[in-house]
């Protein structure tokens, strides 16, 4: 079974929109906010953007049903096992720390 994805089948809009239409926020950009928003949160633990962004694979993967795929294209990804090594092992434990960033 071939996992690799084909690129360039549709439009990918950036997650971190940035000022200008369609242009996100560069990697150093998103890092910066990240620091600050975790500071001004008080979270103490050892949150860091990739464990965030395994987080949002993991919902993403969870909340669409195992829908590999999906989760494999938001994240930008060409190779399936690339997303794989994404999701998260504990996902609760991520869970409850980006309910301190995020509260419903």
């Amino acid at each position: 079974m071939d996992r690799k994805l084909p690129v360039g089948t549709g439009t990918i809009m950036p997650i971190f929109q940035g000022r200008h239409p369609g242009k996100g926020l560069s990697e150093k950009q998103v890092r910066d906010r990240f620091e600050k928003w975790k500071r001004l949160s008080d979270i103490r633990q050892n949150l860091t953007l990739h464990s965030f962004r395994a987080g949002y694979a993991t919902l993403l993967y969870k909340t669409s049903h195992g829908d590999l795929l999906l989760t494999a294209r938001a994240l930008g990804h060409t190779d399936l096992q690339t997303t794989e090594r994404y999701l998260e092992k504990d996902p609760e434990r991520l869970f409850s720390l980006i309910a301190k960033i995020f509260p419903l």
